[in-house]
């Protein structure tokens, strides 16, 4: 997880427009100093707020020319999630900074690409309105829906009415479709997206990211799977690396000695 949050850091950083407010109210919500870092190894030892976290795992790129693990490109992603029998679902997703149009005032939000699997795969179901469709996730910029972190929705007023009506993200209408519960704020320990949306929208959220969906050597997207009953970390571990195999052997020029590494999360 402190990857992950790495990586987030990393993507607000090379984010234009982002504030450096906002980028620093984050920095210190993440743990800057001792104390913070104290609080948030505590933290590390509860279990996530989703259904049976014991089957939850984080599935990081392992590549010799990066040290430590990595996230894994969109179209691997695709093809760890086509081509393994030992996990019921796997979902990828990524931090996604962007200006949200209220009256006159754009605020900051932090969002959160998702791919269509990620709220069914964690068992987590929206106190108010409903999750992801499968199809949202499937034309690109087709299915402009957000579903909103219970505490944003609260800063916006908190009224169920919200569910059906629109908000303006980066110049953009988007369909509010659901209410995250209180208690869920993603994944990551130290961060809260404000809101999730399709990762097929990240023509949208993400301008300019289209090269790094379509490029396998592009690094930017984490991912969690939620093993199968039965299914031990290291057996999962080991197909997975059999199918890093087929893909280096496949895309040898930019899979070239890439594996995975499977870690409970």
């Amino acid at each position: 997880m402190l990857n992950d949050i790495r990586f987030a850091f990393r993507m607000l950083i090379k984010t234009p427009g982002f504030s450096i407010v906002a980028f620093l109210a984050i920095a210190l919500g993440l743990g800057v100093n001792t104390s913070i870092f104290g609080i948030i190894n505590t933290l590390l030892m509860r279990p996530l707020p989703v259904g049976h976290s014991e089957q939850l795992v984080q599935i990081y790129t392992k590549d010799p020319h990066i040290e430590g693990r990595t996230q894994t490109s969109y179209l691997n992603f695709v093809d760890y999630a086509k081509e393994n029998t030992v996990f019921s679902a796997m979902a990828a997703y990524n931090f996604a900074p962007m200006g949200m149009t209220r009256g006159k005032e754009t605020l900051n939000v932090l969002g959160l690409m998702v791919s269509g699997s990620y709220f069914d795969l964690l068992e987590v179901r929206p106190v108010i309105g409903r999750g992801f469709l499968p199809e949202e996730d499937t034309s690109p910029n087709g299915h402009p829906v957000v579903i909103l972190n219970y505490n944003f929705w609260r800063k916006l007023g908190g009224d169920p009415a919200i569910i059906g009506s629109t908000i303006t993200l980066n110049g953009r209408a988007f369909t509010v479709i659901g209410v995250a519960p209180r208690t869920f704020t993603g994944v990551d320990i130290g961060v809260a997206p404000d809101l999730w949306v399709p990762m097929a929208m990240h023509g949208w959220v993400w301008p300019g990211g289209d090269e790094w969906f379509d490029n396998r050597r592009g690094l930017l997207l984490a991912m969690i799977g939620r093993v199968k009953p039965g299914v031990t970390i290291s057996a999962a571990e080991a197909q997975l690396k059999t199918v890093a195999r087929h893909l280096e052997d496949a895309y040898p020029d930019v899979n070239k000695e890439r594996t995975v590494t499977v870690v409970s999360a």
